[in-house]
């Protein structure tokens, strides 16, 4: 029943995305298809792979400058939209699935929770709570996800009345698509997972399901873009209770090609995004002024890159790949400096660079890591958002750092693109930051708001 679902319902997206209709969502299969309606029915949906965790919005990556492309690369790009995307184009077009493929994920998570209402809980309590925090963190990380490419960052003056995104918590397809405000949208993010953080268990054999360690981590990530430390430090706590291991650099072999495995220990949820030509490997560069960041000792450089010859490439994603796409899961490092940072922005600096310090003796030659130091909170915020910087690439983050790290004047960054003799910018704070909601979208859905240019 299950194989000739996913077969329908693949075909069904499909059609949607190709007819005109009131709803963006990949509307329901007719009553006459078979619909999922057990525990193990709802568990095959929540592990679809490819629906649930290989295709997360790419574009905030590709606009991110944790790289860049000559003018050889840029222009051997075949679409358009791939090339809007990359040098921040206002009218940019971006491909529809990084819409879409968010909301497949919400559709499989909110049918479950449909499916759920009808099922006794007393048969199987264990497993109901199970699939039940599972369905509510796709939910909110899909949300969260998409409202980081689809909105512009969060000021809590004016969050009431900014748009957030398309909410849904039903698989109902006769539904108006509007958009909820940007604080209604964080407070449902903020909701699920922490209803999902009661229901799951700490740990799960299967790095692509969730645990209640990484819903809290999201909400650590979660505080960081509303401003809310006491979120930030609560919930980064509550990852390390559990008391997960850090991986010791020293460990792993600077001459791979790929020094980390796939599933390694520091990865909390594993998720991937969409493909982005953008992200060739082979011919997307790190900037110098990055790469000469790292200090000798510091064992992220030979492991994080590659010198070509030709220009330094990236070699270090957390899923052990070498491709197109991004890794858009949680890893623990990202904890380490969610908490130092949070405990940075709460004035408690002896706490913050004592978790910075244990991730980053991780991370250098044995004997040579001096530990940081700092006298005052703004000492502190510039070494945690230097490491935060020298750690996090290529895992879907930096977008959502420029954003949020944008509304502070002395964090803000603009960011340059030169492809031949033109240059093209992206002013902190730019509408830009929004990406418009593909075209496609709004065609199919026209009560959907469209962000400003």
């Amino acid at each position: 029943m299950i194989t000739r679902y996913y077969f329908l319902l693949i075909i069904f997206y499909s059609v949607t995305l190709l007819s005109a209709c009131n709803t963006f969502l990949d509307d329901k299969p007719n009553q006459k298809m078979a619909v999922p309606s057990t525990l193990k029915d709802c568990d095959a949906l929540l592990d679809d792979y490819f629906t649930m965790n290989n295709s997360y919005p790419v574009a905030g990556e590709v606009g991110a400058d944790n790289y860049y492309l000559t003018t050889q690369a840029f222009e051997a790009i075949s679409l358009n939209s791939e090339r809007d995307m990359y040098l921040w184009q206002a009218e940019a077009d971006i491909p529809v699935d990084n819409w879409t493929a968010g909301y497949k994920v919400i559709f499989n998570a909110n049918q479950v929770l449909d499916v759920l209402k009808d099922i006794d809980r007393a048969v199987d309590p264990i497993n109901y709570d199970r699939i039940k925090g599972e369905a509510l963190f796709f939910r909110a990380y899909a949300y969260m996800q998409l409202a980081d490419i689809f909105t512009l960052p969060y000021r809590k003056s004016s969050s009431s009345t900014d748009l957030g995104i398309v909410l849904r918590e039903t698989a109902t397809v006769d539904e108006i698509s509007r958009r909820a405000s940007l604080v209604e949208t964080y407070q449902k993010i903020a909701d699920d997972l922490t209803e999902s953080a009661k229901l799951l268990p700490a740990l799960s054999n299967y790095k692509t399901r969730p645990t209640s360690v990484a819903s809290y981590a999201a909400l650590s990530r979660l505080g960081l873009v509303i401003q809310n430390y006491d979120m930030v430090i609560a919930a980064a706590e509550k990852v390390l209770e559990q008391k997960p291991v850090l991986i010791d650099y020293n460990t792993l072999n600077k001459n791979a090609a790929r020094p980390f495995q796939r599933f390694n220990s520091e990865t909390l949820f594993y998720a991937i995004t969409l493909t982005s030509s953008c992200l060739d490997p082979y011919t997307s560069f790190v900037d110098s002024s990055l790469y000469d960041m790292y200090g000798a000792a510091d064992l992220r450089k030979s492991l994080y890159f590659k010198d070509t010859g030709s220009g330094v490439t990236f070699k270090a994603k957390y899923d052990g790949e070498s491709n197109y796409t991004s890794f858009a899961g949680i890893v623990l490092d990202e904890v380490y400096l969610n908490l130092a940072e949070g405990y940075s922005e709460r004035d408690n600096i002896g706490q913050a660079m004592k978790y910075l310090n244990q991730l980053t003796l991780t991370r250098f030659k044995t004997g040579e890591f001096i530990p940081f130091t700092a006298t005052n909170k703004t000492d502190a915020l510039a070494i945690i958002l230097a490491e935060r910087r020298k750690s996090l690439i290529m895992r879907n983050l930096r977008w959502m750092d420029l954003k949020r790290l944008n509304l502070k004047d002395a964090h803000a960054k603009s960011l340059s693109r030169k492809i031949g003799e033109n240059t093209y910018q992206l002013a902190p704070n730019d509408l830009r930051y929004a990406f418009l909601i593909p075209s496609g979208v709004i065609g199919m859905a026209p009560t959907i708001n469209q962000n400003k240019r």
